[in-house]
């Protein structure tokens, strides 16, 4: 048998428990003000006429809770 430094004790994975938060509409999500980045005071509608790849770029790297990372409208 393989020797290991240690048996995991715990979940692998954390997973909240309950529905998964519903999402918003499209145009509630287009109206959201961002609070970083160059395009701070832009709502994410404006930032997806203007440049999309930019959505493509807060999609892949935002990931912690996005009401922190985002204005509330």
């Amino acid at each position: 048998m393989e020797l290991r430094a240690s048996t995991p004790t715990g979940p692998v994975e954390r997973r909240r428990s309950g529905p998964p938060p519903r999402l918003p509409s499209l145009e509630s999500a287009r109206s959201t003000s961002l609070e970083f980045g160059r395009f701070h005071g832009h709502t994410l509608g404006e930032v997806a006429d203007l440049e999309p790849t930019y959505i493509d770029w807060i999609a892949r790297t935002i990931t912690r809770d996005r009401i922190w990372s985002f204005g509330h409208g």
